[in-house]
């Protein structure tokens, strides 16, 4: 029942197995480099995986403080400084279109001489390769600035967003359950230094009509700004998991409750729901995506992860509760006291169930007939 720490163990032996499919293994290769960029507009980070002989030699890693937006500007600098000291391999993969890779493959062949080849990675295998080494340059990108901007969580949303404020924190709502049943809400809060769990709220939706999100999103919504407006403690950005219909209840809350210069975004999953093909709706169902870096997606994603685990795990714990409930619980003439009695008798619902007829008659309070109807439920 330890749903956070398995999910943890999931996740790791899912990126090993994501290493070790033969897919994503760059084999029967001499000698290849791949160069991979990842930027967020003011830091950038490439690297150059190298394979010699067959053998993987690992990668070298270069960071970069540039305020450019151009990828493709970047690379084509640095493969053409790299190159100029570094003795390149007959094929370099690169992630980005450059405008004159003839050029510069023509000169490091005629440098180096030998035949040098530049491939843009969008075929077959070099996209399996590509996609491998970017997932690792992204996650370096992440990490450096996690390490260089660990104050501001939300540096690159606020550029994207073109906020007039310093975004101070972030509310994201989430709605879980299995098949309609165990419906459970979750509301989490992400500050500009990350998670804050003292303020996550878990809220039983059973009075919800099975199947409707809507109705559930609008229900956690209400109580959970109703409390914050009392507090005084108002969010700068709404995020729901879903899209219009979800966006549609906090709009509704929001002009309900007459509160004003919150900020309201919906994440909506992707084709085959795969994370790269999400998108994000502002509070009139436009697309914003396209104008939204990468890391500031990954922080959405992040954030709206989170409120997922957090609704998702609620929802689990319910469903567990739910499914141990006493089978005693439902037999006709057994009150809470009579059976507490009843499992002090035999040690637990286990001894109750092995229990015969006779056995039952022994507990104080139950005669022939209610042994009966006890042992006929408890065995069907």
């Amino acid at each position: 029942k330890k749903y956070e720490q398995a999910s943890i163990v999931r996740d790791k032996i899912a990126m090993i197995s994501s290493l070790t499919d033969s897919k994503n293994i760059i084999t029967n290769q001499d000698n290849i480099d791949i160069v991979t960029i990842a930027s967020n507009g003011s830091k950038s980070c490439i690297d150059v995986f190298m394979v010699r002989d067959g053998v993987n030699l690992g990668n070298k890693i270069f960071n970069f403080n540039i305020n450019d937006d151009n990828k493709s500007l970047m690379l084509n600098s640095f493969l053409k400084q790299y190159y100029l000291n570094s003795t390149p391999p007959e094929k370099i993969i690169i992630n980005e279109k450059i405008y004159d890779y003839s050029l510069l493959a023509d000169t490091l062949s005629k440098n180096y001489k030998k035949k040098i080849r530049l491939i843009y990675a969008n075929r077959k295998p070099y996209v399996a390769w590509i996609k491998l080494c970017q997932e690792n340059t992204n996650i370096r990108l992440n990490q450096l600035i996690a390490s260089k901007d660990k104050s501001n969580l939300f540096f690159s949303l606020e550029k994207d967003i073109k906020s007039k404020d310093k975004i101070k924190n972030i509310i994201c709502f989430d709605v879980s359950h299995l098949s309609g049943s165990n419906m459970v809400g979750s509301s989490i809060w992400f500050n500009k230094l990350g998670p804050d769990k003292k303020l996550y709220r878990r809220f039983n939706l059973s009075n919800i009509s099975k199947f409707d999100d809507y109705e559930a999103m609008h229900n956690i919504l209400l109580r959970r700004f109703k409390k914050l407006v009392i507090e005084n403690n108002l969010p700068q950005i709404i995020l729901v998991d879903g899209g219009k219909g979800q966006i549609t209840q906090v709009n509704k809350v929001v002009d309900d409750l007459m509160l004003s210069n919150i900020l309201i975004f919906g994440i909506v999953k992707g084709h085959k729901r795969l994370s790269k093909n999400d998108r994000i709706l502002d509070n009139k169902f436009k697309d914003i995506t396209l104008s939204l870096s990468e890391n500031s997606m990954i922080i959405l994603q992040r954030i709206r992860d989170e409120a997922h685990r957090f609704a998702i795990t609620g929802q689990r714990m319910k469903a567990a509760k739910k499914q141990f409930v006493s089978k005693l619980d439902i037999i006709p003439g057994i009150g809470e006291k009579r059976k507490l009695e009843i499992l002090k008798h035999f040690g637990g619902i286990h001894g109750v169930i092995r229990a015969s007829k006779n056995e039952l008659e022994k507990v104080p309070g139950i005669n022939t007939q209610l042994a009966e109807v006890i042992h006929e439920h408890l065995q069907k």
